[in-house]
């Protein structure tokens, strides 16, 4: 758990516009995709216990990322990866894995705000029945129980 917790320190030293900036001229990168999975509004992101912390954003953080982007980076659509030849500026095309409602509900009105392209890829299966994706399923059963018992050793959850 330590590992992750540098790595996490290291990503979010690194993501800083100088070290960014650097890093793309030393690469030559033009053009990056960023992908998203979900836009929570900020008090949920805050009171809420999940197992994909890793993979969530606060709208007020995603709104602050947004604006970053569009300043220092041209927003393309996937499809124009190949098709803009603008050499001066750094492209970024934004997509959003498995299509969670909050994707709509909270972060297109801030794409909209910035004028900022996106694709959402959607999980098709979950289209027309009520399913839940089964690791939300899991994370509802741990969050439920008081204790369990793996391999052989009791954890307790208060």
């Amino acid at each position: 758990m330590h590992i992750k917790k540098s790595l996490i320190n290291l990503k979010n030293r690194l993501s800083k516009t100088k070290y960014v900036k650097l890093i793309l001229k030393f690469y030559k990168v033009d053009t990056v995709v960023i992908c998203f999975h979900r836009v929570l509004d900020d008090n949920n992101f805050i009171n809420q216990k999940r197992p994909d912390n890793n993979l969530v954003v606060s709208k007020s953080i995603f709104e602050k990322q947004i604006q970053y982007i569009t300043k220092n980076f041209k927003p393309i659509t996937i499809g124009n990866i190949f098709n803009d030849n603008s050499l001066t500026e750094k492209k970024i095309v934004i997509t959003f894995d498995d299509g969670y409602k909050d994707n709509i509900v909270n972060a297109l009105p801030i794409l909209k705000k910035y004028n900022c392209p996106a694709i959402i890829y959607v999980t098709t299966g979950f289209l027309d029945n009520n399913n839940t994706a089964w690791w939300l399923k899991v994370w509802d059963i741990i969050l439920n129980c008081k204790e369990i018992y793996f391999e052989k050793k009791k954890n307790k959850f208060e």
